[in-house]
């Protein structure tokens, strides 16, 4: 059976300059239409509210421009993990104000010291590790070294990151499901960074993706920037609300080195001394009013230009050209598709003052203060920072990346699949894939991590085993088709009384009054839904079923037929009924679910195919036409959705003691001459009532395969394989197919080479 790669093996390798389109090398490019059509429908009937928060904005920004200029790296407010309550109570407004922050001495300044000395004797062990720039690496595809562990797993750390979090944000909404009292460890990378070196010169950006800022489906689904895009960034819109962004969608085009997961904080902790100009990081310390103008700057234009590297701060050219009465909204017609700074799959960058110039990040962007080894570093997920375009210190500038993770429903998810990442070795789901750690030496084992929480306590990695069942997991939702009877109604039954959601699908629920009193009465709920119906009436009762409980965890595409006879005697109606409902109609509904799957990072989808869908016999071609179809897309479906954490399992059953061959019909045009067709169909009669399959033993075996549950060994192949068959008979004709099919192509090998040029 076919193994379901995982996201991290999908991605191809790289290294972080993929993350950004400047380090990439991509141009510039024109954006597309629909762009310039989010853009309208942002700001459609509140264009005076939004000129005239635009115009508040500027004259804001010109006096908080003029004071981080003259406070310099003065303005980062300053923590120390000694009193570390007490800092943050007396700081909180002005770590919110600034967006940035210094931790002092949260890890002992020898101990943090030595996860560096430790990562360079790891790195000489393992000559193959890749890093950025290739010829001369700073920037490390290290994720799972023993230091790196140690440092995310340390008490102090889990302190500090619980104190940022419960001190700093909000949650507008109690019901969110988010909880800010325990950080989730999220695995990045590391940076030791040579004197002198300039390749690193990553200019003024922002993470958590570009584009999806504007997007309905990206930080739109929280309504992240809603109170910007009415004009009210300054009395509305709070950065701080965790509320908003839990459901927010950063990575829309699943970047190579995007971030998925809602991080709070981006942070890292330094474990070398280095002070402004030696390699470090620099930030704008106005997180609130540079996000408000970042968000409005697509909609305003000047009506003159100025050479601003040439025009310095200051200066009366520089004045006119800021000023509001030199720009202009352009609304209707005027509108483009220009989103200065963004570009797919890459975060925000700022790369031109001209593309943002009334942040003059030429003055505003400011180092944060001298540091030492053991000190934390953290700034909001909107920030603007950059690091020093050329390392001119002396020593090394080296820090391990680690942000501020918060539980939530995506966070959770992409935790428990990165576990499996770090079992393997490779990079986690947001980073660039390949073989990572899998072969180095000396890579940290469970038995390494078992013995570090047993010093220091710490509860890190399972956190996952703890929240996720009572976050996510404890009520997945499962939507089955065909839930009449058969494998769906016992399925249905099966995962309520797991506990589960479920929302069956029935074409006609008045002449299944029994499945469907047996289904509701046990807690589920039933729509009508015929598979034959138009694509737009599939999907739109799909989405309408996900609604029910805001979301599809598992949908079972079960609902089929076989429509019996001969190849030469099937009718045209017969032959698109058959594809239908069989294959078309599982196609919307794949259609009408990925979205919301893909938003999660999460999703199974399970497709009842047949052991006919690998061994067509004599009368069943046109049902294992539609069921070979049905398991092609589903093979090419599970190598598209893997990157996005979604898996894809075919069933197979054989024959099992159902009504399905009593739902079967036979060609209206009858089976015609042949001895071997009648006598197939014959034996079709003949079977009914003696199958050898048992249903329920099948349910129970396709719902542990599922999801992992139960006390039988197939909840061990949950993830692992894409093809499931049931039954020894189904078991049987695949290998004796397989066989064949490995005969065929012994004998024609070298017939097939020799087409080759």
């Amino acid at each position: 059976m076919a193994a379901v790669a995982t996201a991290s093996q999908d991605k191809r390798e790289g290294d972080i300059s993929d993350s950004f389109a400047s380090l990439a090398g991509v141009k510039d490019e024109p954006l597309p239409d629909h762009f310039r059509q989010i853009k309208l429908s942002l700001v459609q009937g509140r264009e005076q509210k939004i000129i005239e928060s635009w115009n508040r904005l500027l004259r804001q920004l010109q006096v908080e421009n003029d004071t981080i200029a003259e406070l310099g790296p003065k303005v980062i407010p300053e923590v120390h993990f000694d009193d570390l309550d007490k800092d943050i109570s007396a700081m909180k407004d002005e770590i919110k104000k600034r967006g940035a922050a210094v931790i002092r001495g949260v890890i002992p300044e020898d101990e943090a010291r030595g996860y560096k000395f430790e990562l360079e004797d790891y790195i000489r062990k393992n000559p193959q590790t890749r890093g950025f720039p290739q010829n001369d690496p700073q920037v490390w595809e290290l994720y799972w070294s023993a230091p790196q562990l140690r440092a995310r797993l340390h008490p102090n750390f889990m302190r500090v990151q619980q104190a940022l979090m419960q001190s700093t944000w909000r949650m507008s909404d109690p019901k969110s499901l988010i909880s800010i009292s325990q950080p989730l460890s999220y695995a990045d990378r590391l940076r030791i960074r040579q004197p002198g070196d300039a390749a690193f010169a990553l200019g003024p950006h922002m993470d958590g993706g570009s584009l999806e800022r504007w997007m309905p489906e990206g930080y739109g689904r929280g309504g992240v920037y809603d109170a910007v895009f009415e004009g009210e960034w300054d009395t509305k819109y709070d950065p701080w609300d965790a509320s908003t962004r839990v459901d927010a969608v950063n990575d829309l085009y699943n970047g190579l080195g995007a971030c998925s997961v809602f991080r709070m904080f981006q942070g890292w902790l330094s474990m070398s001394t280095v002070g402004p100009r030696e390699g470090t990081l620099l930030v704008n310390p106005l997180l609130k009013l540079a996000s408000a103008y970042t968000l409005l700057r697509p909609f305003f234009r000047p009506k003159s230009k100025v050479d601003l590297e040439v025009a310095k701060g200051g200066t009366l050219a520089r004045e006119r050209f800021l000023d509001p009465v030199n720009w202009e909204f352009t609304a209707g017609q005027q509108m483009t598709s220009e989103i200065p700074g963004a570009t797919a799959g890459y975060g925000m960058e700022f790369p031109k003052l001209a593309y943002h110039p009334h942040l003059e990040l030429d003055r505003t962007m400011v180092h944060i203060p001298q540091v030492k080894p053991g000190d934390f570093v953290v700034w909001h997920c909107d920030t603007i920072h950059a690091v020093d375009f050329e390392h001119k210190g002396k020593g090394d500038s080296s820090v391990l990346y680690i942000p501020v993770c918060p539980i939530t429903e995506i966070n959770a998810r992409y935790v428990s699949r990165m576990r499996e990442a770090w079992r393997n070795g490779t990079p986690g789901p947001d980073f660039p894939g390949g073989r990572g750690e899998s072969e180095h030496v000396d890579r940290p084992t469970e038995k390494f991590l078992s013995a570090y929480r047993k010093i220091c306590t710490a509860k890190t990695f399972t956190i996952v085993h703890i929240i996720t069942p009572q976050l996510i997991m404890s009520s997945p939702v499962w939507l089955i088709t065909g839930t009449s009877g058969g494998f769906g109604l016992l399925l249905s039954l099966r995962a309520l009384k797991a506990g589960h959601k479920v929302i069956g699908t029935m074409r006609n629920a008045s002449r299944a009054a029994d499945a469907l009193e047996a289904i509701e009465s046990a807690g589920g709920k039933v729509i009508e839904m015929d598979m034959t119906e138009s694509q737009a009436s599939i999907m739109k009762k799909i989405q309408d079923a996900e609604a029910i409980y805001g979301r599809i965890d598992i949908l079972v595409n079960n609902a089929g037929f076989a429509m019996l006879g001969p190849v030469a005697q099937f009718t045209e109606k017969e032959i698109n009924t058959q594809f239908q409902t069989n294959v078309y109609g599982p196609f919307y509904a794949i259609q009408a679910a990925l979205p919301g799957m893909r938003a999660r990072r999460s999703g199974t989808i399970v497709n009842i195919s047949s052991v006919a869908g690998q061994d067509a016999l004599p009368t069943s071609g046109l049902y294992s036409a539609s069921k070979f179809a049905l398991e092609g897309f589903s093979e090419a479906l599970s190598k598209e959705e893997a990157e996005f954490g979604i898996s894809v399992l075919i069933v197979e059953p054989g024959a099992f003691r159902t009504n399905f061959l009593k739902g079967s019909q036979i060609t209206e045009k009858g089976i015609g001459e042949g001895n071997l067709l009648n006598k197939m169909m014959g034996r079709w009669s003949d079977y009914e009532g003696k199958q050898p399959g048992d249903p329920e033993k099948g349910v129970e075996v396709l719902f542990q395969v599922v999801t992992g549950e139960g006390e039988g060994e197939a909840g061990k192949l949950k993830g692992r394989t894409l093809r499931l068959p049931l039954g020894r008979d189904a078991v049987g004709r695949i290998e004796t197919k397989t066989d064949r099919l490995r005969q065929d192509v012994e004998a024609t090998k070298e017939v097939a080479f020799s087409t080759d040029f």
